[in-house]
């Protein structure tokens, strides 16, 4: 970024090129610019942008085309702010040069960004601020911390090509808003809100396959959720201002790949009779990578590998086998044989009694979710309830 300024005093510089920057990511703030409506579609609520900086004097006014004079050496500098978000509007909240003191720690000399502008003199508290150390301890540059689970998530489903199943909702509702604005058509008073989104989960306690609404404390994001969620929606449209109910399906493409388990299947085919019962649309998003084929896990933290030969693993595998030690761990020799099939293998030690392991023949696993042939059956349990 080039700033063209006539200012000597470093400080009046310094503030100037904070008032060009402000203005130049304002847009970023801005619900009704290009960019703050990307920014507010894809629910981002804060940015912060890395910025090197020459400026170029010999220019009055604007700064708006570069002049002839010398230019300043390339300095970062830090603009930082929130976007606009459900009817908040955004700004730019910090505007920081960097600065590396004697000790090699490194600094930001900030700036009020809100009466700092493009044009004409920087106010005098922004001149002071530039023409001051600026090493105070809270305004030291620190690491970025860890981004939270639920933005790891959206990371997640970002690089699948996909949309977190969990911000459909938020879409719909910011396809709603735009439909009413195009349509021009005025809301009802007390219509309700343009979206209403009831988070649903499976009743154990049903007998005949119901639904219920989940609590809000429900987890999102966390390694034990379904990789299905459902909602039970209302949608005010100009068309149907009261509201108009459906059904909203969407796998989690970070849980588990989106794959189908038992559960999943369960949900789904709940959802999909409700839908039907009802006479309601069903809407799906589909990101799944089809019937769970899943892992034993408990057997497979444990087993060990029997080499043909010890000195040559290259030579191949003899067997896979668990010790007494894993059998205890699986609950016992009877929880275990619930869990695996074994055959009693004694290898003769040295000097010693012999080895006892228990050869795998088969792996059932204890995962309540089943490992493969019960995903498939839900599957089958799917594709009758779509049907």
């Amino acid at each position: 970024c080039v700033v063209c300024a006539d200012a000597t005093d470093p400080g009046a510089r310094d503030a100037y090129v904070a008032g060009v920057l402000a203005a130049t990511f304002a847009p970023l703030a801005d619900s009704n610019s290009d960019e703050g409506a990307a920014l507010e579609q894809q629910r981002v609520r804060e940015w912060e942008t890395r910025v090197a900086v020459c400026v170029r004097g010999g220019v009055t006014g604007g700064g708006g085309n570069a002049g002839d004079g010398a230019s300043s050496a390339l300095v970062w500098w830090r603009v930082r702010g929130e976007a606009p978000w459900n009817g908040r509007v955004g700004s730019v909240t910090e505007i920081g040069k960097e600065k590396r003191l004697v000790s090699g720690a490194c600094v930001l000399r900030t700036f009020n960004c809100n009466s700092s502008s493009g044009a004409g003199p920087p106010p005098a508290e922004d001149v002071a601020n530039a023409n001051s150390a600026g090493s105070d301890p809270h305004t030291a540059l620190r690491a970025h911390s860890l981004l939270p689970p639920v933005a790891r998530r959206r990371l997640a489903a970002a690089r699948a090509r996909t949309t977190w199943a969990y911000d459909l909702p938020g879409a719909l509702g910011l396809a709603l808003r735009r439909l009413w604005e195009e349509s021009g058509a005025p809301r009802p008073p007390g219509s309700g809100p343009l979206l209403e989104a009831r988070l649903l989960e499976s009743d154990p306690d049903s007998e005949c396959g119901g639904l219920r609404e989940a609590p809000p404390s429900t987890p999102r994001g966390s390694e034990g959720q379904l990789a299905m969620a459902a909602w039970q929606l209302l949608l005010r449209t100009p068309s149907c201002p009261e509201g108009r109910p459906c059904y909203l399906l969407a796998n989690d493409a970070t849980v588990k790949s989106g794959s189908f388990g038992v559960a999943e299947s369960e949900l789904f085919a709940r959802v999909a009779h409700a839908a039907a019962d009802g006479s309601v649309p069903l809407l799906y998003h589909c990101c799944t990578s089809g019937a769970r084929m899943d892992l034993a896990q408990a057997v497979l933290a444990r087993f060990k590998v029997a080499w043909l030969d010890e000195r040559q693993p290259a030579l191949g595998v003899d067997y896979l086998y668990l010790d007494d030690a894993d059998v205890t761990a699986l609950g016992g020799a009877t929880a275990a044989a619930e869990v695996v099939r074994t055959r009693r293998v004694e290898v003769a030690a040295d000097g010693g009694a012999a080895e006892v392991r228990h050869a795998l023949l088969a792996v059932i696993g204890d995962e309540s979710d089943g490992l493969g042939v019960e995903s498939l059956m839900g599957s089958a349990k799917v594709a009758s309830a779509f049907s």
